[in-house]
């Protein structure tokens, strides 16, 4: 499939941003401070078409509690080949050096980990999209439980779903969605995406890091 002229992907860019901004502010989340996806602009447009996993982990972290999820979106739009996941440092800075966070470092390695356990034949590593389970940010996951269940005008929970499904997969279409983090008790993707699929539609990859949903997952 030949490369898009960058006029023509610059009007693709903006299609799919007003299509992102209608989707969060019908689901009552374009104000509230989160960040929506953590892998560039151009990666949910998928230009060269190439097999996609779509990452799923559970909120944005207290360091994005600044910008609002529309903004968020926005500021990824404005910067297109800027991903959040490689161009911030979620580590510690120690002398005025910066270090990768350990959550960095296996959000990295899921395409690559993906491949060698379920696509051992394919020639590439698969595009990864990385987006937030809970479109909140908060500073742990005591915090983002306060937040889901506090009385407020917009149910995060279902509303951030609601835009999973109806906005982030029909964008993605991905071969797999990969929940990193299975905890059942408290918020996590693995639970966010068992609220609204079959559970006959899992496979555990992994003890404490990833489910993988296959591409028939279909919201109940």
């Amino acid at each position: 499939m030949p490369t898009p002229s960058e006029s023509d992907l610059q009007q693709k860019r903006e299609e799919l941003f007003a299509k992102a901004k209608n989707a969060l502010r019908k689901h009552g989340l374009s104000s509230i401070n989160g960040r929506v996806f953590d892998s560039s602009f151009d990666s949910l447009l998928n230009i060269h078409r190439k097999r996609t996993v779509l990452v799923v982990g559970l909120n944005g972290s207290d360091a994005d509690k600044s910008i609002e999820n529309e903004r968020s979106v926005e500021l990824d739009f404005k910067a297109p080949s800027v991903a959040n996941l490689y161009a911030a440092n979620w580590g510690m800075s120690i002398l005025g050096n910066e270090f990768e966070s350990t959550l960095q470092k296996r959000l990295k390695g899921i395409p690559s980990d993906v491949k060698e356990l379920l696509f051992p034949d394919l020639e590439d590593v698969p595009l990864a999209v990385y987006t937030n389970a809970y479109l909140a940010c908060s500073k742990d996951v005591s915090q983002l439980a306060d937040l889901l269940g506090a009385a407020r005008t917009v149910d995060i929970s279902a509303a951030s779903r609601q835009f999973f499904w109806e906005f982030t997969v029909p964008t993605v279409c991905p071969s797999l969605i990969v929940a990193y983090g299975n905890a059942e008790e408290c918020p996590s993707a693995y639970r966010m995406l068992q609220d609204s699929i079959n559970e006959d539609c899992v496979k555990k990859v992994g003890e404490a890091t990833s489910f993988v949903y296959n591409k028939s997952a279909k919201a109940k």
